[in-house]
């Protein structure tokens, strides 16, 4: 039953080297086989050449770009060259509230400039292209990371409202399940006061949808107390699907993973697919 597969399109794996060579054979590949399977495709677009990030920028490919146009025009050209194969729906970073994707510290203002900048040139490439905002982390404001809220709330406020068609979100729970209170980051969806779906109500886009871009649970790691056993895995991909098909305010609901990564128990990074490595 699924439908839909999110994937990466990085920009310094198409344009390594200068801004005049493209190299797309790393996903020319991939893209032909989700048009095969007859999926929808959710492309992210993400990450910065060397050559076009700022040189006092010391966090490597997540520094953003130092000039939003040139990851405008890098956009542009991935549109028009994978619209023809049903790639419409694109994902502008990825969680950009976290300093762990936003180096060296997120900043709303200069993402909500990045967001204008591409979403006006996605738009030109193609007229059924639909922006969905790079899908936040669940973090608290603090010196290091903004929270989901007051993201949202500064993209509106620096006039990024007419610059994206659905907001991202990623709501990770584990190790409970989301309905385990009315507070958790996937209460603060809808259920908060204020909540995502208010502060966009508030600013007129009751229409917009959240699109879960991210959800699930790993399976193992470094601390039990962050990894939930393969059994109870399971039993959140249900409880959440069954919570999900609830609400008329969401789009698309993206599990993550498929399949795990590794099997090096150092990192949750490796654990959290349906499948095993």
């Amino acid at each position: 039953g699924i439908t839909w597969v999110r994937f990466d399109i990085e920009w310094g794996r198409v344009q390594y080297s200068s801004p005049d060579k493209y190299d797309w054979s790393g996903y020319d590949s991939f893209v032909d086989a989700v048009a095969a399977h007859h999926m929808k495709a959710l492309a992210i677009l993400l990450f910065t050449p060397e050559w076009a990030r700022d040189p006092k920028c010391g966090g490597g490919a997540k520094c953003p770009p130092k000039d939003p146009a040139t990851f405008a025009k890098f956009a542009a050209q991935a549109v028009a060259r994978y619209k023809g194969k049903g790639v419409h729906a694109w994902e502008i970073w990825n969680e950009p509230n976290s300093y762990d994707f936003w180096a060296t510290k997120p900043d709303c203002v200069a993402y909500t400039a990045l967001l204008k900048a591409t979403a006006t040139s996605i738009r030109a490439a193609d007229q059924d292209a639909f922006i969905v905002t790079g899908g936040v982390a669940p973090a608290a404001t603090d010196k290091n990371n903004i929270s989901q809220m007051d993201f949202l709330k500064c993209i509106y406020n620096n006039g990024g409202k007419e610059y994206f068609d659905a907001f991202g979100d990623h709501p990770y729970t584990f190790p409970v399940l989301p309905s385990a209170d009315n507070t958790n980051t996937w209460a603060q969806m809808s259920k908060t006061i204020p909540s995502l779906r208010s502060i966009m109500v508030d600013n007129g886009d009751i229409n917009k949808k959240i699109w879960i871009t991210e959800y699930g649970a790993p399976t193992n790691g470094p601390d039990p107390h962050w990894f939930v056993s393969e059994s109870k895995q399971a039993e959140m991909v249900a409880s959440t699907i069954n919570l999900y098909r609830t609400y008329d305010w969401v789009g698309p609901l993206f599990w993550y993973t498929i399949k795990d990564n590794g099997t090096q128990t150092n990192t949750v990074e490796n654990f959290f697919g349906l499948i095993r490595f």
